[in-house]
């Protein structure tokens, strides 16, 4: 059972019109303060299951009532708290993918996929965001190649589809401008026309993720043998999600042995401020280098804590800056590899004031 379908076209407009995407992302999958029945009435309602298994998807057209189901998903990035952008468009991107590979194991080529033909649902059972295809009107049977009158949104359509040819690597082509939207935070229709047109000529956005650069210039080539195939997309996408849960993952490890470290070190520091000393000066020489450790060892935990609050904010909200996505992962990188930087320094050169070891 899920609620009210809206097109993929209504969701990121209602998205990019927000001023948070994290909180956009959380109230929609929390169906906070009725979101969901907030979007324009020319969205539909039915019931439908999710699609997201890599082996299965779902299809279903506007005027025709039959469907498919398949298993919920998996996939643990789409909860109601810390959502995280990047999560979001890659779970979308590869509910597509299933959809797409669905509907051409079944013979059939699309010709018309664009954010009006997508249609994004909310599971009621388990909060997640559910993306089926709609409208084959321009579907025709899966073949190599078919010669006729050009046909498709213009935008949408791949070049060798504008011309006239039929070829299942023009949906290909079509999900690679999806993902452009679905990854760029357009602010006007003008805007957006006007990075596509740019897009197809191959000038790519320069603050996008690299990842997702090299992914759409192949989705995008001009020539469709270049193109990846379903299998290609969906070991590319697997990829980037890999790589981007391995540079969290150890940038939070990082993060949790300096917060060891110094925790540890404020435990010396309590125990050493406990020890009589003998004489007034010695209890004068050791409170001295204590507040100094202290004082500089509390410093660097503000300042790894703001490090983490911050990383957090950017891992599981949206960025607050429309233009930076991309930004999120080379962040990370930098940073773990300026701690990495700082404990070779560490073990190359002794500290002078280092209280020893826990």
């Amino acid at each position: 059972m899920t609620l009210c379908h809206l097109t993929l076209r209504e969701w990121l407009d209602q998205r990019n019109a927000a001023e948070n995407f994290a909180q956009f992302y959380s109230d929609f999958l929390n169906n906070e303060q009725g979101l969901v029945a907030s979007f324009p009435r020319n969205s539909f309602c039915r019931q439908s299951s999710q699609i997201s298994n890599v082996s299965d998807s779902e299809v279903f057209d506007k005027e025709s009532p039959s469907r498919r189901s398949s298993e919920s998903s998996k996939d643990d990035s789409q909860t109601g708290d810390n959502v995280q952008h990047l999560d979001i468009v890659i779970d979308i991107f590869q509910q597509l993918l299933n959809g797409l590979n669905y509907i051409h194991s079944r013979g059939i080529v699309h010709h018309d996929i664009k954010p009006s033909n997508i249609f994004v649902s909310l599971s009621h059972h388990d909060s997640k965001i559910s993306i089926q295809l709609g409208d084959f009107g321009l579907a025709c049977p899966l073949q190599s190649s078919h010669v006729g009158v050009g046909f498709g949104t213009p935008l949408y359509a791949a070049p060798e589809q504008l011309a006239g040819q039929c070829d299942p690597k023009s949906d290909i082509y079509s999900l690679g401008i999806i993902l452009l939207e679905l990854l760029v935070p357009f602010s006007t229709d003008m805007e957006r026309a006007e990075t596509i047109k740019q897009v197809r000529r191959g000038e790519f956005p320069t603050d996008l993720d690299r990842d997702f650069t090299g992914l759409l210039k192949n989705l995008l080539h001009i020539q469709p043998t270049r193109r990846p195939g379903m299998q290609d997309l969906v070991e590319a996408v697997n990829r980037i999600r890999i790589n981007r849960d391995r540079v969290i993952s150890e940038l939070r490890r990082s993060l949790s042995l300096r917060e060891e470290e110094i925790s540890c070190l404020r435990t010396q520091i309590d125990e050493q401020q406990r020890v009589q000393l003998e004489t007034e000066e010695e209890r004068t020489l050791m409170e001295q280098h204590t507040t100094r450790t202290l004082i500089v060892k509390e410093q660097e935990l503000i300042f790894m804590s703001m490090e983490m609050q911050n990383k957090e904010i950017q891992l599981r909200s949206k960025d607050m800056e429309l233009r930076s996505k991309d930004e999120e992962i080379k962040k990370l990188k930098e940073m773990l590899r300026s701690y990495q930087e700082k404990e070779e320094k560490a073990q190359q050169k002794p500290r002078p004031q280092d209280a020893g070891d826990c």
